[in-house]
């Protein structure tokens, strides 16, 4: 059986409430040098669209029932201005599933991925958070070939993932 190609790859590590970014699979070898820092691009409509590379710290805005913001980031990464009904979420799907992941405790992953992603929304799934220091995952995004194509999911990316 063909393997399917492989769309992105993030290695994503938590110390300290701030998430250090690679894009190669940490544990294939030494990389201390490449570690950047989870960053935001504030974008228009109060957009925040997650990457390994921008200067935006915290997200651009949120609102108090946006579940994601509060599920996904800690504090030092939500916004300081929560309003009404304006923010959104998009950019790499390698580092939104990484934040999916942390987002609960790591026996706990699979439940958390699987309530959390309901058709465009975050679902909260009220499991204790994951974010300890000193604790990594590895995520790498595949194509579903018939299903979904490296286009297919740049679109994803690039339109909103949580609104």
């Amino acid at each position: 059986m063909a393997t399917s190609p492989a769309f992105q790859l993030a290695s994503v590590y938590h110390c300290q409430s701030v998430f250090y970014t690679v894009s190669h699979d940490v544990r294939k070898g030494k990389c201390e040098k490449d570690w950047g820092i989870l960053r935001f691009r504030h974008g228009p409509g109060s957009t925040s669209s997650l990457t390994m590379g921008s200067h935006d710290r915290r997200l651009a805005t949120q609102s108090f029932n946006q579940a994601w913001a509060w599920d996904l980031f800690p504090d030092a990464l939500r916004s300081q201005d929560v309003t009404g009904d304006q923010g959104g979420l998009k950019g790499n799907l390698a580092l939104i599933l990484a934040l999916a992941a942390f987002s609960a405790q790591p026996n706990n992953v699979e439940d958390a991925l699987k309530t959390g992603f309901k058709k465009g929304h975050w679902v909260r799934h009220n499991l204790p958070d994951g974010r300890r220091d000193e604790r990594g995952v590895v995520v790498l995004v595949y194509e579903d070939p018939g299903r979904s194509s490296a286009s297919i999911l740049r679109g994803f990316e690039e339109g909103l993932v949580f609104a």
